[in-house]
């Protein structure tokens, strides 16, 4: 356990110190839930358009489910049952980690960042690659391939969350994603997997 925490404090003040303007910028934005709406508008509007608009809403209603668990169980149940301190909130982080939006939250573990993108990213994938034809599925998965990624590393780089926090938050997400899709496509959506 001691050699994970080593690692994870390695990998933390490595991502975290390597810093510079641009980067800072890019992550900041990254990080801000509300930058990735055109992100979610475009979902809804590809969902109806190749789905239909009852099966298009199902998936959007999905997706909004699998947003609400991941958030509430991470945030609600699972921080509170294992209390582990972010790493800025540390005497170590107070004095080591570049932390420029603040700390948040007094526990990190799981990230609630990791598991909302991912099990939306995990929920919205299987919805391209088992539903939906055409060649606008290769750009949208490649695009929300790199929607966790890139919010989980944001997470790291401003010293919110240890690596651990964000690699357990994206198994988490991606459990939810998983269970709720092959639920959702075996009882409510109708309409065949693509062929």
């Amino acid at each position: 356990m001691e050699t994970i925490q080593n690692i994870d404090w390695a990998l933390l003040l490595f991502v975290n110190g390597s810093h510079t303007p641009l980067w800072d910028s890019f992550f900041i934005f990254i990080t801000d839930k509300y930058n990735w709406t055109p992100l979610y508008i475009l979902l809804a509007i590809v969902f109806i358009k190749k789905l239909g608009l009852k099966n298009g809403l199902i998936v959007i209603a999905g997706a909004l489910l699998c947003f609400a668990l991941t958030d509430i169980i991470s945030a609600r149940i699972i921080k509170g049952l294992v209390e582990r301190p972010r790493p800025c909130h540390t005497v170590i982080g107070q004095m080591n980690i570049w932390n420029p939006n603040g700390c948040g939250g007094a526990y990190g573990f799981v990230s609630t960042h990791a598991a909302n993108t991912m099990g939306i990213a995990l929920f919205c994938i299987l919805v391209f690659i088992r539903k939906i034809k055409g060649k606008i599925t290769g750009p949208m998965v490649l695009l929300l391939i790199l929607y966790p990624f890139l919010n989980g590393l944001s997470r790291i780089y401003l010293g919110v969350h240890f690596p651990t926090d964000v690699l357990c938050g994206w198994l988490f997400g991606g459990i939810i994603a998983f269970g709720l899709f092959y639920g959702i496509d075996k009882w409510v959506l109708k309409i065949p997997d693509k062929q």
